[in-house]
């Protein structure tokens, strides 16, 4: 949705608080108007990781590993990138099959795997790390940088209050 659009759907929140006076409007924008930067958000990360044939999960599986060294344990993965085991490994296959990343067996538990990057998967997140950098970069140009740090800091606050909000609406009073 273009900025253009966001006006619409304030007018149209609107007309919803006035029908039903217990919506707050700028809530109910504040919500909207962040999905839609999400969604956007993960359009532009997916065109610019699609020329590498890359989805996001394999994209982040990636960075994670060159982040953390080259190597970890599939648990570790899985917590990391909020996957079931069987995701990881539909994922690791494909990773693996384009010689990404390989599996070999834990030096002291042999039960366990090890995860880890190879050459060809490094080279791929050099050559990506330039264009997203630059990509991430420009949509924060017009941001001072004492903006971008209380933007980051009230959208953890936002997450906070996710993480300990009830997913269950409050009884309706009787």
């Amino acid at each position: 949705m273009p900025y253009s659009q966001v006006a619409q759907v304030h007018d149209a929140a609107q007309r919803i608080a006035d029908r039903c006076p217990q919506m707050r409007v700028d809530e109910s924008l504040l919500c909207r108007v962040l999905v839609l930067v999400g969604r956007d958000l993960v359009a532009r990360l997916d065109r610019l990781i699609s020329p590498e044939a890359l989805s996001d999960l394999e994209y982040r599986l990636l960075m994670l590993l060159f982040a953390q060294g080259g190597s970890a344990s599939p648990g570790e993965l899985c917590k990391q990138l909020a996957q079931s085991p069987a995701n990881l490994t539909r994922i690791g296959d494909l990773l693996c099959a384009r010689d990404l990343i390989r599996r070999s067996p834990h030096p002291v538990d042999r039960r366990r795997q090890i995860i880890s990057i190879t050459p060809a998967g490094e080279k791929l997140v050099q050559q990506l790390l330039p264009r997203l950098t630059s990509a991430m970069t420009q949509l924060f140009d017009n941001f001072a940088p004492d903006e971008r740090e209380r933007f980051l800091q009230y959208l953890m606050r936002l997450m906070q209050a996710l993480d300990g909000a009830s997913d269950e609406a409050s009884p309706s009073p009787a």
